[in-house]
C-alpha cells in the first residue's frame, strides 16, 4: 500500500531541491521536470516550475536571504534560456556557464540520469529513458543511439560515460568559472545580487525598458489598488472577462519567463496548445483593457518590479498599482442593493445575471413595478444608495466559503458580496486555497472593518490581519 504524502513531503519545491542536492549538478528545466514527475508520481507542468522560480525570486527580494533554488547564468549574468536550475547555497562560480565546464556538466548529467534509470529499472518511464539516452549521446556520440534492453546494458553505458569523465567534481569549478565569478563580483553593485541568483534578461542589456503609459507603482505614502481590481474596474466589473484577462497575463508571463523574451502569438499558442482564434480573442481583450499598450510586456515588468515593494508575499496579480485612468471605486450591482433615481424612485435589486439586472422599482407615486434592464442603463439612470463608511473586504480561507454564510448572516454590518475559488496558489504553496470571500462592511475606518471581519470569524477561521485586504467604496457624487 502506498503511503500518503504530507503536503510538505510531497511539495514541488522540496522535491526540486532534493533532486539538485542529490545530483550536485545544475539541471536543465526539462530534465528537472521529468525527474520531479518520477519522484512525485504525478504530472508536473512547465508552468508549475515557472511559478516556483517566480516565488523563489520574490522571497529573495522580500527577505534578502539566499534562495533555495536559483538559475544558472552566463559571464554577463544573463540567465540561460531555457532555464537551467541550481541551488542558492552553491558558490557563484558553480552557477556560471563557461565553455570549459560544459563537458563536465554533460557527463555529470548523463551519470545522474543513468543512476535514476538503474534505481528504477525496469519500470523507468519512456520520458526518462529518452532524456537519459539524449544526455549519454552528448558524451559518447552515436554509440548511445540504441535503447538498452537489459540492466547490464544500462550499466555498461554508465561505465563508458564514467570512463570519458573519470573524476567529475560536482562541487568544484573551472578556471574560467573562477575568472567569471571574480568579474561579476567586482561589478556586483551595478548588476545587483538578485541578478546573480536569477539572471538578467537579455533584453535588459540591449534596450532600455519604458514604463506603462497609465500605470505606475505607488509613491511613498500612496496605497494604490491591487492590479486585479484595476483590471476589473477597467472592464466595468465583468468578473468573467476579468478572470479571462488575468489568466491570459499570467500565461503570457510564464511563457515570457521561460523564453527570456516576449513570446509571439504563435509561441504563446504552441506553449498552451491553444488555437489561434482563442489567442486572438485574448489579445483583443488585452487591447480593450489597456488600449495604450502594444503588448503585455510593460505591464508585466511593472508587476515584477512591484513584488519587492509589497513587504509580503503576494500574488503577482495582486501587486498594488496606481492607474491614471482610475475613477472612484464603486461596487458592481448585487442582490439586495438599493439604487436611487433623480425623480425619487427606489430600485431594490433582486437578481443579477451577467449584464441583466432585475429588481423591484418603487415609483414616487407609490406604485411598485418590476424593473428589468441592462447594467449600462442602471448605471446611467440610477445612483447606488450607499451607507456611509462602506468598505470592501477580501480574504482567502482554507474552508469552503459556503460553510461561513451563516456566520456573516448574524452580523448586521457585514454583507456577503461574493465568494469564488482563487485563481492561483499562494506563494511557496503548490495547492489552491478553498476560496476567496468578498464582503461589504459598514465601519468607521479600514482597521475597524478588518477587525469586525476577524472577530466575526473567531473560533472558526484563524485570519491574520496581513491577509485581510480592505478598500473603500466611495459614495457617488
Amino acid at each position: 500500500m502506498t503511503r500518503k504524502r504530507s503536503r510538505r513531503e510531497g511539495s514541488l519545491p522540496t522535491t526540486l531541491r532534493s533532486i539538485l542536492d542529490d545530483a550536485q549538478i545544475s539541471m536543465p528545466n526539462e530534465v528537472l521536470r521529468v525527474l520531479a514527475i518520477e519522484r512525485l508520481e504525478k504530472e508536473v507542468s512547465a508552468e508549475q516550475l515557472a511559478r516556483v522560480a517566480a516565488y523563489e525570486r520574490e522571497a529573495f527580494l522580500r527577505t534578502r536571504m539566499p534562495p533555495v533554488l536559483c538559475s544558472v547564468i552566463d559571464r554577463r549574468a544573463v540567465a540561460l534560456r531555457p532555464r537551467v536550475w541550481g541551488l542558492g547555497e552553491w558558490r557563484l562560480a558553480r552557477r556560471i556557464a563557461t565553455p570549459d565546464v560544459q563537458g563536465h556538466w554533460q557527463a555529470g548529467l548523463a551519470l545522474k540520469l543513468l543512476d535514476e534509470i538503474l534505481l528504477r529499472f525496469p519500470p523507468a518511464s519512456e520520458r526518462l529513458r529518452r532524456l537519459t539516452l539524449e544526455a549519454v549521446a552528448r558524451v559518447l556520440g552515436p554509440v548511445a543511439a540504441y535503447t538498452p534492453g537489459s540492466r547490464e546494458q544500462w550499466e555498461e553505458l554508465r561505465t563508458m560515460v564514467a570512463t570519458e569523465n573519470p573524476d567529475p567534481d560536482p562541487a568544484g569549478h573551472t578556471s574560467e568559472q573562477r575568472e567569471a565569478e571574480q568579474a561579476l563580483v567586482n561589478y556586483q553593485p551595478s548588476i545587483g545580487a538578485n541578478n546573480l541568483y536569477f539572471g538578467l534578461e537579455l533584453s535588459a542589456l540591449t534596450r532600455p525598458q519604458s514604463s506603462p503609459a497609465k500605470l505606475r507603482l505607488p509613491a511613498e505614502g500612496e496605497t494604490g489598488a491591487p492590479f486585479d481590481q484595476v483590471v476589473s474596474r477597467r472592464l466595468g466589473g465583468d468578473e468573467d472577462r476579468t478572470r479571462q484577462l488575468l489568466a491570459y497575463l499570467q500565461g503570457w508571463w510564464f511563457v515570457r519567463d521561460e523564453l527570456g523574451r516576449a513570446p509571439t502569438s504563435a509561441e504563446y499558442a504552441d506553449h498552451w496548445e491553444y488555437d489561434q482564434a482563442s489567442v486572438r480573442d485574448e489579445e483583443a481583450l488585452f487591447a480593450e483593457t489597456f488600449p495604450e499598450e502594444d503588448s503585455p510586456e510593460r505591464v508585466v515588468r511593472l508587476l515584477e518590479d512591484g513584488l519587492p515593494r509589497t513587504g509580503q508575499l503576494v500574488r503577482m496579480m495582486g501587486v498594488a498599482v496606481v492607474d491614471s485612468d482610475e475613477t472612484p471605486t464603486m461596487p458592481a450591482p448585487a442582490p439586495g442593493q438599493r439604487w436611487c433615481r433623480s425623480d425619487g424612485a427606489l430600485l431594490t435589486i433582486s437578481t443579477v445575471d451577467g449584464p441583466a439586472v432585475i429588481g423591484r422599482l418603487e415609483e414616487p407615486r407609490g406604485e411598485d413595478v418590476l424593473w428589468a434592464s441592462g447594467r449600462d442603463k442602471l448605471l446611467k439612470e440610477f445612483r447606488l444608495d450607499l451607507p456611509e463608511n462602506l468598505w470592501l473586504v477580501t480574504f482567502d480561507v482554507d474552508v469552503q466559503p459556503s460553510d461561513l454564510l451563516h456566520v456573516f448572516a448574524r452580523h448586521q454590518d457585514i454583507e456577503l458580496e461574493r465568494f469564488r475559488r482563487p485563481s492561483d496558489p499562494r506563494p511557496n504553496q503548490d495547492y489552491l486555497r478553498a476560496g476567496t470571500i468578498q464582503l461589504q462592511v459598514v465601519a468607521g475606518d479600514a482597521d475597524d472593518a478588518r477587525t469586525k471581519v476577524i472577530e466575526a470569524l473567531a473560533g472558526r477561521v484563524q485570519l491574520p490581519e496581513s491577509e485581510v485586504r480592505v478598500r473603500p467604496l466611495h459614495r457617488p457624487d
